[in-house]
């Protein structure tokens, strides 16, 4: 709440012409449009609803997370599809320890298809099989995530990312648990699938990378 106007108070001026408060009270709020407000999988404030909303605003989009969300996670039903054929869109999370975005093992979480940063954040619980690939992340336009964290991700190709054209860059990320499934029953370790080009900066994973575009990694490990 910023403020509030009661009876008698003008609103507003325009010309000759005021629009006054004529009873009661009416009260103000400062309300960030780009800001996640709720935990919910949609509505009001939801990340669903704030990345749609931001993807019809003009120009690059930042949204951030309300710090009372910090320790609540937000459980998805379904992938949220990032489509902002204006420009380019940034997810600013509270930290991965703090912000945790769930699909509750049943969905994948995102499908990229604009230029997407997400940083500070923990991606989990991400089932992808019924997609192309990418248990968390589907990716096929420029994405780049910065201290993000990706566990128990299962996909038919890229447990926690498959990467499909576009590329990707990768610094500070963490892979655990994460599966690509072959056929039926046969389970191999793949953290991340590419057709692409993605640069992997101070990486630590603990699944594997399987690569069928090129790969550059400069101070990380895993295997």
């Amino acid at each position: 709440i910023i403020g509030s106007l009661s009876a008698g108070n003008t609103v507003f001026t325009q010309g000759s012409n005021n629009l006054t408060v004529s009873a009661g009270t009416i009260t103000v709020f400062s309300v960030n449009p780009f800001e996640v407000s709720s935990t919910a999988n949609s509505g009001a404030g939801s990340l669903r609803d704030v990345i749609a909303f931001a993807a019809t605003r003009p120009g690059d989009d930042t949204i951030t997370v309300s710090s009372s969300l910090a320790n609540n996670p937000i459980l998805l039903t379904s992938p949220i599809a990032i489509n902002d054929t204006t420009g380019n869109m940034t997810i600013v999370g509270l930290g991965a320890s703090s912000l945790t975005i769930s699909g509750g093992g049943t969905t994948g979480l995102f499908n990229v298809y604009t230029p997407t940063t997400m940083t500070n954040l923990t991606l989990t619980a991400a089932n992808g099989a019924g997609l192309i690939g990418g248990g968390a992340l589907y990716s096929n336009s420029t994405l780049r995530l910065d201290n993000v964290i990706i566990n128990n991700a299962t996909a038919v190709q890229g447990g926690a990312i498959y990467q499909n054209g576009g590329s990707a860059n990768f610094n500070n990320i963490v892979l655990g648990n994460s599966l690509y499934m072959v056929n039926t029953g046969n389970v191999t370790l793949g953290g991340i699938t590419t057709n692409s080009t993605v640069s992997v900066n101070s990486n630590t994973t603990t699944s594997c990378i399987s690569v069928t575009g090129p790969i550059t990694a400069t101070g990380g490990s895993g295997g």
